[in-house]
């Protein structure tokens, strides 16, 4: 069998999902500034001959030059960690933007992903065997009626045209055969290359690289890039896209060599797999939250006040569900976390663990995480603008037989039925068809049984619930959870549980309107377990309050206070302005009412003779009013 070597140009900052396939070389781009721990284990350009210090400017071409000094293989290729050549035809259709251009953009690379597209050893092996070189399909430059050149004059924040008319000089001076061919490609050619992803024989590959790195070394020379922007200090990876594409165009032209031509993926989510299976092996409580980078904030605050009340007698496994979560988002949630030995703490994408779940907000995903978490029999879901004011184990350790989660009551609800006086046997009976809506559930703090759950349902039987109840729901998501835990066993757990601060007028005086008598529970609120700041007033924004000065105290623990300060001022100063201009379009439509009235009543008086002493005093009755209006403004 031919050695086949596909070198993967990955980040090291960092990790990616791998594809488990021999025929992928994962290299480390620029390891000479590697001191992370984030990709240990990882081949790096910085061995051997390498220029890994160019990883600024020569971008993944530093992993091309390791691999050409010091590799042997019988084809050698080049990819990147989020752009992999398809090996399968695929009419699928193609982006247009910038970042992804010309290339099949795919959410992750999944099994099926993998499968589909060959990107299997031996799938890959029949199709790269039969060819001397496979390049990526080029775009069709004729639709933008650009040419090579004009494309890059098109993007002056990536190009400096001095530099590639430098280049396109070297060229014809040190290869000449090549000049009519420079020309063509660059000034009437109507496709382009880019990307510099290839798979090629290993004559043909070390031909172009001792001819692509002769011509770039000597690019160096003649040009100063001492003032170039970052995106400009990338002109050499950039130009390299079009001496690329010159090569292929003089290979196609000699009619020597058997090419064909695959489509490029585009891998939107490279973060790796998690793997989902308890990181320990007793006393575990597994947590479950979501967020995003807008709430990583609130995460990290939550986090802390879970510090703050560990069990020592207990392991906490977090899993944080998000979608295309940062890096450096991620950074900071495991600063809080890191050399604590009884906290693990993974991410997941859920929508690569359960197909189709894209379509679902993170409200909706509470209902699937029995089925992400496959190996726990049960577990806490918890939203993210919660702090911990007690032993979360004491949760966790409630019964739930036969039951199939735990809540709390929603006060707000109870509190709505009863301000209206409706009847609770028709609230929200005919929309939702929940039997009793004082038993309608607050979803911020859920204890999931996982084991019974997995007995009732399938993935499928919950897709087809949300679809059939997302029908009748009236508040959204909230009331899609709560019909499915109505058709089931709730236990009603003690407010403490998940105290709501009241945020608004609108939620005080409903829980005071709420069916909550207890002196025992009263007792409870006194100092709750938990605090969700679920209204949309957040403590982070309005540190005045019920519980915020509890929030604050633990976001002074967290190496971001200073952030959290600066975005509270920045919401303030926002809102000011919104109220402002808000303001201004209220009192413009007061304003043209008013003149609308008295232009109306002017235009009768006209009619009648009246006088110029009557009209000024009109118009004194009409500042009058706009004075009013501007008053009214101000007091709504």
């Amino acid at each position: 069998m031919s050695d086949i070597k596909i070198f993967v140009s990955n980040r090291i900052d960092k990790r990616s999902k791998q594809i488990d396939n021999p025929l992928f070389v994962p290299v480390r781009c620029g390891a000479v500034f590697d001191d992370s721990d984030i990709n240990k284990g990882m081949l790096g350009d910085d061995t051997g001959d390498n220029i890994s210090d160019r990883r600024m400017s020569f971008c993944e071409l530093t992993v091309q030059y390791w691999a050409w000094k010091n590799q042997k293989a019988d084809y050698y290729g080049l990819c990147h960690y989020r752009r992999y050549m398809s090996f399968k035809t695929h009419k699928e259709e193609k982006s247009s933007e910038e970042r992804n251009n010309g290339c099949i953009t795919l959410n992750d690379l999944s099994d099926e992903n993998i499968k589909e597209f060959g990107l299997t050893e031996d799938f890959m092996r029949s199709e790269i065997e039969k060819y001397d070189a496979i390049f990526v399909e080029p775009i069709d430059l004729s639709r933008y009626k650009f040419t090579n050149y004009s494309a890059m004059e098109h993007s002056p924040d990536y190009h400096i045209m001095k530099d590639m008319d430098i280049a396109i000089q070297i060229v014809k001076e040190k290869y000449p055969e090549m000049s009519e061919v420079v020309d063509e490609y660059m000034f009437n050619y109507k496709y382009e290359y880019l990307y510099n992803c290839f798979v090629m024989k290993a004559e043909l590959f070390g031909r172009y690289s001792a001819w692509l790195f002769d011509i770039l070394f000597e690019l160096e020379k003649r040009i100063d890039m001492s003032t170039y922007t970052m995106k400009q200090y990338r002109t050499p990876g950039t130009i390299t896209e079009r001496l690329l594409g010159i090569f292929i165009l003089y290979l196609e032209k000699s009619h020597k060599y058997k090419i064909k031509h695959n489509s490029l993926l585009f891998i939107e989510d490279t973060d790796p797999d998690e793997n989902l299976v308890p990181a320990f092996q007793k006393n575990s409580i597994p947590l479950v939250l979501c967020a995003d980078d807008n709430y990583v904030i609130p995460l990290v605050v939550f986090l802390m006040s879970l510090v703050e009340h560990l069990n020592k007698s207990f392991n906490y496994d977090i899993y944080i569900l998000n979608r295309n979560l940062s890096q450096k988002s991620k950074s900071r949630v495991d600063t809080i976390i890191k050399d604590i030995p009884n906290i693990a703490l993974r991410y997941i994408n859920p929508d690569r663990v359960i197909p189709d779940l894209k379509f679902y907000d993170f409200y909706l995903l509470k209902l699937f995480v029995p089925f992400i978490l496959n190996d726990y029999k049960k577990c806490i879901v918890l939203d993210t603008d919660i702090i911990l004011n007690g032993d979360l184990s004491n949760l966790y350790m409630e019964e739930l037989t036969g039951n199939l989660c735990a809540a709390v009551k929603d006060l707000v609800v109870q509190g709505c039925i009863n301000a209206a006086k409706i009847d609770p046997k028709s609230f929200k009976t005919v929309e939702l068809g929940i039997s009793n809506p004082y038993d309608y559930i607050n979803t911020g703090v859920l204890l999931l049984n996982n084991d019974l759950y997995r007995k009732l349902f399938s993935v499928n039987d919950v897709k087809n619930f949300i679809k059939r109840s997302s029908k009748k729901a009236v508040f959204g998501s909230k009331d899609i959870i709560n019909i499915f835990f109505e058709e089931n066993k709730i236990k009603f757990l003690s407010q403490s549980w998940n105290y709501c601060v009241p945020t608004s007028e609108f939620v005080s005086t409903c829980m005071f309107l709420s069916a909550f008598t207890s002196k025992w529970e009263h007792d409870q609120l006194q100092n709750p377990s938990i605090i969700h700041f679920c209204g949309e007033v957040k403590p982070w924004f309005v540190p005045a309050i019920d519980k915020a000065a509890l929030w604050w105290k633990y976001a002074r623990m967290t190496p971001f206070y200073e952030e959290v300060l600066y975005n509270m001022t920045s919401y303030f100063l926002n809102k000011n302005e919104e109220n402002k201009n808000k303001e201004s379009k209220i009192l413009k439509h007061y304003k043209k009412l008013v003149l609308n009235y008295w232009k109306t009543k002017l235009l009768s008086k006209i009619s009648s003779g009246k006088t110029k002493t009557h009209y000024l005093y009109k118009a004194n009755e009409l500042k009058r009013d706009i004075r009013v209006a501007k008053n009214l403004v101000k007091s709504k």
